[in-house]
């Protein structure tokens, strides 16, 4: 629907500005065309609002059908990801393989989980250990 409202404007904008096209006439023929002119230039004009309107519904429609996205019925991935929800013995050891550096934990944890979305919060704590003993060849 919003390609042939498209069109619609594009053919109406087009006979709108031929109808502003100066036409050179003897000066007999002069009258009967500028009679015409003006019969043709409401209707291109008659043309282009029903074209502007046409693209106006059919943006219209197509923002609506893009913009206003019913929500899933899928819980958010990341909604129960936190590292406030990590097991206390699994933060206490995340956090001493980083030799007390909590905010460094918590930055870990954050990439590890926007790496590997759907896991647990305990996942994405055992994964950053693993990584980080595995960095440090133990």
């Amino acid at each position: 629907m919003a390609q042939a409202s498209l069109w619609m404007g594009a053919i109406a904008g087009s006979l709108f500005t031929l109808s502003f096209h100066p036409v050179s006439a003897t000066p007999e023929t002069q009258s009967s065309i500028h009679q015409s002119a003006e019969v043709n230039r409401e209707a291109v004009l008659a043309i282009a609002l029903g074209g502007s309107a046409a693209i106006g519904i059919g943006l219209s429609a197509a923002v609506n059908r893009n913009g206003n996205r019913k929500p899933s019925a899928q819980p958010d991935r990341f909604a129960a990801v936190s590292f406030d929800r990590v097991s206390r013995p699994l933060q206490q050891k995340l956090v001493r393989a980083l030799h007390g550096d909590r905010p460094a934990a918590q930055r870990l944890f954050t990439q590890a989980s926007f790496k590997t979305p759907g896991k647990s919060s305990d996942w994405y704590a055992e994964k950053v250990i693993y990584d980080l003993e595995r960095d440090r060849g133990k």
